[in-house]
C-alpha cells in the first residue's frame, strides 16, 4: 500500500521546522502534491536550521567525525533564513529513503 499524501506532507512540515518561510513551505507542499500525482513519493528532510545547527553540520568531516555534508558555515546557508529545503525520494510504502539522484529526483528538482 502506498504511503498517503497527507503523511508525506505532515512529515515534511515537521522536518522543515517552524522557522521556514511561509512561501517556501507552501511551495514545498505543492511540489509534494504534484510529485505524488506522478507516482513520485518525496519528503522534505530539512528546512530551517539555526546557526548552531548549521555550525554542527559544518563541523562534520572537519572537527567532528563523519563526512563533509555542507560547505556553508552559520549565516552562509539559505537554510538559516528559512529559504531552503532538502528532500529525499521514498519507496512507495514511505519506509525507505532513496538517495540516488535519478530521473525522478531530477523531475522533483
Amino acid at each position: 500500500m502506498a504511503v498517503s499524501l497527507q503523511t508525506l506532507i505532515d512529515r515534511s512540515i515537521r522536518n522543515m521546522g517552524s522557522g521556514i518561510h511561509p512561501v517556501v513551505k507552501e511551495t514545498a507542499i505543492e511540489v509534494i502534491k504534484r510529485s505524488y500525482k506522478e507516482g513520485i513519493y518525496v519528503q522534505m528532510t530539512s528546512g530551517y536550521r539555526s546557526f548552531a545547527e548549521q555550525n554542527k553540520l559544518y563541523a562534520k568531516g572537519r572537527t567532528a567525525s563523519g563526512k563533509i555534508v555542507t560547505n556553508a558555515k552559520a549565516g552562509q546557508s539559505n537554510h538559516n533564513y528559512g529559504l531552503a529545503v532538502d528532500y529525499v525520494l521514498l519507496s512507495s510504502d514511505g519506509k525507505t529513503a532513496i538517495w540516488t539522484v535519478n530521473s525522478k529526483w531530477k523531475r522533483v528538482a
